[in-house]
Order: C-alpha cells, then sequence, then structure tokens
C-alpha cells in the first residue's frame, strides 16, 4: 500500500484561511443524493439514509466550476500537478452512527499514473479507509495521497457536526 501521509500540510494560517473559508456562511455547498451511487461499477454498500453529502466541485476536466478556484492556489503550488483531473470538496453531516459508504475510485476508468490526495479541513472521529483494512482518520490539516486505482471509502463522523475535506485527482508533474 503506498498511502503518503503528511500532517500539518500548510502553514496554519493559509489553512485557517482555506477552512474559514469553505467553512463559512457564505460558502455555496451543493447536494449530493449519493456519495457512491448504488448503480456504478461498485456500489455504495450503506443504507440509503447515510448515502448523500454536500459537495462543491471547484474543478473538474477541462473547466473550473467555481469562482473560489483561487482558495486552491497555495494546495495547487506545492502538488504541482502536471495534469488537473479533479478538485472536489465534501461536507458530510454529522451521522448517529459512523457509515463507511462504499469503495470505489475517484478516477473512472482508471488512469495509470494518477494520484489521489485529501486535504481534511476538520478533525473528526471520521476517517478514509482502504480494501486492506488501513484507516485514516480525519486530522485537520493532514493530507494523504494515494495512486488513484486503489479503492477507498469515506465515512460519516459523530462526533462534530461535519466532516469535511478536499479531494483532489491529477498526474503528477515529471519534472
Amino acid at each position: 500500500m503506498k498511502i503518503d501521509i503528511k500532517e500539518n500540510f500548510l502553514p496554519d494560517d493559509v489553512f485557517k484561511k482555506i477552512s474559514d473559508e469553505l467553512f463559512s456562511e457564505t460558502f455555496c455547498w451543493y447536494l449530493a443524493h449519493d456519495v457512491v451511487n448504488a448503480d456504478s461499477k461498485f456500489g455504495a454498500t450503506c443504507e440509503k439514509l447515510y448515502n448523500w453529502q454536500f459537495v462543491h466541485n471547484f474543478y473538474v476536466s477541462p473547466a473550473t466550476l467555481s469562482q473560489a478556484i483561487n482558495t486552491m492556489n497555495p494546495i495547487m503550488e506545492i502538488i504541482d500537478p502536471g495534469l488537473l483531473i479533479r478538485i472536489k470538496a465534501n461536507l458530510t453531516p454529522r451521522a448517529d452512527k459512523i457509515v463507511e459508504h462504499g469503495f470505489h475510485r475517484d478516477v473512472e476508468p482508471p488512469i495509470s499514473g494518477a494520484t489521489t490526495s485529501i486535504l481534511y479541513l476538520n478533525t473528526n472521529n471520521g476517517h478514509t479507509a482502504f480494501e486492506d483494512g488501513t484507516k485514516i482518520p480525519s486530522v485537520a490539516n493532514t493530507f494523504i495521497s494515494f495512486p488513484s486505482d486503489m479503492k477507498h471509502t469515506g465515512s460519516t463522523c459523530t462526533d462534530e457536526k461535519f466532516r469535511g475535506l478536499i479531494n483532489f485527482n491529477y498526474i503528477k508533474n515529471n519534472d
């Protein structure tokens, strides 16, 4: 398993600016009726009641979809992607129990050499799990990266109002 974990990924002031913007009362979140589509190749494994979240699509190749895209600049400067595939923020409301949504890949069909990265925006008892049983806890300002062909699943949390993260899919720059 090739999961790279970077704690304290951004300087505190930069991380605070990003999380404050995304968690502000004026930031636009949109309803996604499925976290993992039940009709997808892998399918949701959770009850329908838990298979939803709010999302904000910053970028889906080849188009910028959000006026807030510049918020991602400090992260983009660090990861320096050669080819950007997608940037999407997820906000999963608190649930009455920890529920995993279902293993999936963010990039379908898989693209050779693509990377998936996650920046956790708040600390909570949710996690990202992988098929081999590895679980990465949601800890604010932690950045994980792994090959995009690795199936993973997110979860709900029970100890905070929501679980927030930003998901990046890209091909690394070859410099």
